[in-house]
């Protein structure tokens, strides 16, 4: 196999990466990519005063939409899932799709982890919204792990995970 379309090994080299570390399907950025982020970024955390959050979002919804509905709809749905939450996030925070169901917010320089619960939890209530897609109604189930690092340990944690279960 003969790449073509490049202009020097360098672009070849950086088409490659990104490759490795997007989501082909969402644009994200993807596990390998979140692992890289966090190896460069969490020695910094532990070192300040202020805490990373990492949310794990498990859409459990959308192996049921793609068998019930197609893999189309069920696609159009994560896309629909993932702008909805890249549009609650802050521009330094980061996303990824970090397998087939599962999403990734990172948000560093929080100042606790009150603000990790109340990222989460407004997290949780955009995504309990049905989506529509090609004219039909979807719900999603998702639930949310949370860790916090960094900083000094404050007020006992209070975990938020099932957006359906409220």
């Amino acid at each position: 196999y003969v790449a073509t379309g490049f202009r020097s090994i360098g672009q070849l080299r950086d088409r490659i990466e990104e490759l490795e570390t997007r989501d082909a399907l969402t644009g994200l950025p993807n596990g390998r990519a979140m692992r890289a982020w966090l190896d460069r970024h969490l020695p910094h955390a532990n070192q300040v005063q202020s805490h990373t959050a990492l949310l794990v979002i498990h859409a459990e919804g959308i192996g049921r939409i793609n068998e019930s509905h197609g893999r189309e709809i069920g696609d159009e749905l994560l896309k629909a899932l993932v702008a909805r939450v890249r549009s609650c996030v802050l521009a330094k925070d980061q996303v990824f799709r970090v397998s087939g169901t599962d999403l990734a917010v990172i948000r560093p320089e929080l100042a606790g982890t009150l603000a990790a619960d109340d990222l989460a939890e407004s997290i949780l209530e955009l995504l309990a919204n049905p989506y529509e897609i090609e004219g039909e109604l979807l719900r999603v189930p998702v639930c949310v792990g949370l860790a916090v690092a960094g900083g000094r340990p404050t007020t006992a944690h209070r975990p938020r995970f099932d957006a359906l279960g409220r």
